[in-house]
């Protein structure tokens, strides 16, 4: 019992949700704390920036660097966070 119950705990299905949910957590926890703080826009929007100089820089297949922009063009303020998050394949 505490055998199957430890490899439930140290499994990738648990461990993934765990992080996912970490990173729902921080991003809601940005979001309403942005919309608060001007300041944090600015920063968030020069992030996204910054984030798109990286993407076109970089050695990546056009089609990858096309939906990112896609992404900072639509969600400016949190594209940046978004490929923190989620544009290392």
């Amino acid at each position: 019992m505490l055998r199957k119950l430890l490899k439930f705990f140290t499994g990738r299905l648990f461990i993934s949700f765990v992080l996912i949910s970490l990173q729902i957590w921080i991003l809601v926890t940005i979001f309403s704390f942005a919309q608060n703080s001007t300041l944090w826009i600015q920063f968030l929007s020069a992030l996204s920036i910054l984030m798109t100089l990286v993407v076109v820089t970089r050695d990546l297949n056009p089609a990858y660097k096309i939906g990112w922009m896609l992404i900072f063009m639509s969600i400016p303020v949190y594209g940046g966070l978004f490929y923190l998050f989620f544009g290392n394949r």
